[in-house]
């Protein structure tokens, strides 16, 4: 008869043993860990797979077939690898986030072509509104150019893109119809932008794979908290 040892997170730990039951083994010895002991393992167990979850992250951004000379091994770097690679992913999220905006809001201006939103804000304060409106083809009356000074922009996708100039505020009730909101940036703006949150991403990016030269901190940090892991069991069998 073999003897096995197995090292089980405790949340996992009836699933594990009606997994033993199902391949045969009918005999399993527990030792019990009083509180102290659990808390200290779980802790251990959590940075664990802290460590070894950065570990992955990092091994994609290794370029395999021309890897970044290696840094010295520091034990304490590669604790504080999982925290800052966290920061990183969550500022890279952010800016993602943020550049999803920016090309909805791009998409929704290409159509009106590139203007300067003082030039509206301009001709306001002179007592002019500009009003924005898209409506299908057929439903674009040509009427509204000499009622409401309607001026078509663009004809696309079965759709037709014009503004009104006049000096009455209340024109979408007229044509009963509801005002696109632009806006507050021009296109070449919304452009720049772009090509900003873009080249973070990249620079974001660029600081995962200078990291990938502390991956061997990061390997002897695991290899330290599966020593401790390791130890505390042995101290657990001890006492029993």
């Amino acid at each position: 008869m073999k003897k096995l040892t197995f090292l089980i997170f405790h949340k996992d730990y009836e699933h594990f043993l009606h997994d033993l039951r199902e391949l045969g083994m009918v005999h399993v010895v527990e030792n019990k860990l009083n509180q102290t002991q659990s808390e200290q393992l779980e802790k251990l167990y959590m940075q664990w797979k802290q460590l070894s979850e950065a570990k992955k992250i990092l091994e994609k951004y290794r370029d395999k077939k021309n890897p970044l000379p290696p840094n010295p091994v520091d034990i304490e770097k590669g604790y504080r690898l999982p925290r800052e690679i966290e920061k990183i992913q969550a500022n890279a999220a952010a800016l993602t986030q943020q550049l999803q905006i920016s090309k909805k809001e791009r998409d929704a201006l290409i159509p009106w072509g590139n203007f300067d939103p003082e030039n509206i804000s301009r001709l306001e304060s002179a007592g002019y509104f500009i009003h924005f409106f898209v409506v299908a083809n057929r439903d674009y009356n040509p009427e509204w150019e000499e009622l409401y000074n309607a001026i078509v922009i663009e004809t696309k996708s079965s759709k037709t893109y014009f503004i009104t100039i006049t000096k009455d505020r209340d024109i979408p009730k007229k044509l009963n119809l509801e005002a696109v909101k632009m806006p507050e940036v021009s296109l070449e703006q919304l452009n720049g932008m772009i090509d900003d949150l873009n080249a973070k991403l990249q620079e974001n990016e660029e600081k995962l794979r200078r990291l990938t030269a502390d991956l061997p901190s990061l390997e002897a940090a695991i290899a330290e908290i599966d020593s401790e892991i390791r130890f505390t069991r042995v101290q657990v069998s001890a006492d029993h």
